[in-house]
């Protein structure tokens, strides 16, 4: 039996007669109004919340320079220049790739991809990938889930005659530059109401932005939520709000006939066939088996996965992904089971655990393990010699 370690702190002081008052009034059980409270649910909230729908998402021109990067990329169109899309190696990124790639194809531009390799390359746009692509002769490069804060980089790429559209989610933490064209809703010109999307959320702004320029019809671009569903719950961002409609919609249509051919694959090859898909099915048997080809070894073949068009390549792929999740869940154990070997007997403020045959890509889920297990802070190192 699963259990948990998580420590609930009930509210105490609830005001009992407005409970009363708003579970006539919204005709909710009393105990349905102290968790929407308990959430800071309020009155204009709730409709959305409870009742999430397509036409609740906001104008995606709300996001600052969405313009700037629509227009960009239809010049890029218009002028058919070579596209990149340059994601990132976790599920996140691997979805926001997946997505833009589909929609890409969708309204008939053919365009390129990459994510850089977790161990070789590290997190974000990297010099030697944004040379490869100068050599393949890209024009425009449009990240997912990186970028923001590879500001030196992205004006490298520049120097080199190609035009960058970042798309990010990550905190800002450096000054923009006014030219360059960043779509992140933490950015501090941007006034975009909802900050907390993910970046296949932020992804899919944009995608919505270019199908409002072109026409491109409403159905078809709703196609993609179960990919935005998948990424946003994959990154454990706040489930209010757009969030909320995205993931409610999203999961709706997993599986169906317009989802991506590999994710039935996938989905059949973790044993979800014929069972109804919800967060936990998305978050924690379908999104790991996605996550640990990024973990591992390449995060293209993910996305290689979400794109193919035939059988055949799908199940292979798929069962590719989870062999590698098996391999990734032994090592976890294995690496857990050392770490805490390693701790001292008297558990203090902060832990601190290293060992050099672990993998670099596992050592977070350790570090997380430790922390819910024993309420501490923790790190944990991969010492690479």
């Amino acid at each position: 039996m699963e259990t948990t370690r998580s420590r609930w702190i009930p509210r105490k002081n609830w005001d009992e007669e407005k409970c009363e008052f708003l579970s006539r009034k919204w005709k909710l059980s009393p105990i349905l109004v102290k968790l929407l409270l308990n959430r800071n649910i309020d009155e204009d909230q709730l409709d959305s919340y409870l009742n999430p729908s397509f036409d609740k998402l906001y104008d995606p021109f709300l996001m600052h320079d969405m313009e700037k990067a629509v227009n960009r990329i239809l010049l890029s169109i218009n002028r058919r220049e070579k596209i990149l899309i340059y994601g990132d190696y976790d599920v996140d990124g691997i979805t926001a790739t997946s997505l833009l790639l589909k929609f890409m194809r969708d309204i008939k531009v053919p365009s390129y991809y990459y994510i850089p390799h977790r161990e070789n390359e590290g997190y974000g746009l990297n010099q030697d990938a944004i040379k490869k692509a100068y050599r393949k002769g890209i024009k425009l490069i449009i990240t997912c889930d990186c970028g923001v804060s590879s500001l030196k980089e992205v004006k490298f790429a520049r120097s080199l005659g190609m035009e960058v559209v970042v798309t990010d989610h990550h905190q800002v933490e450096n000054p923009i530059p006014p030219d360059f064209t960043v779509l992140n809703p933490h950015k501090p010109a941007c006034s975009y109401p909802f900050k907390e999307l993910a970046g296949v959320g932020v992804a899919f702004k944009l995608c919505q932005a270019i199908a409002k320029k072109i026409n491109f019809p409403e159905e078809k671009l709703k196609s993609y939520l179960d990919l935005v569903a998948l990424g946003t719950l994959a990154d454990l961002v706040l489930l209010k709000d757009e969030n909320r409609v995205l993931v409610k919609l999203g999961l709706e249509r997993l599986p169906s006939s317009t989802t991506p051919l590999g994710l039935r694959a996938l989905i059949s090859t973790a044993g979800l066939s014929g069972r109804k898909i919800g967060e936990r099915e998305a978050g924690y048997i379908i999104a790991p088996r996605l996550n640990a080809c990024g973990r591992l070894s390449v995060a293209r073949t993910a996305v290689k996965l979400m794109l193919t068009e035939t059988s055949k390549e799908a199940f292979f792929l798929a069962r590719k992904l989870d062999r590698e999740n098996s391999r990734r869940q032994s090592m976890e154990k294995k690496m857990c089971e050392e770490a805490e070997k390693n701790l001292p007997e008297k558990i203090k403020s902060v832990l601190v655990v290293a060992n050099k045959n672990w993998h670099p890509g596992v050592v977070g889920l350790v570090a997380s393990y430790i922390k819910d297990k024993y309420y501490r802070p923790t790190v944990v190192f991969s010492i690479n010699e």
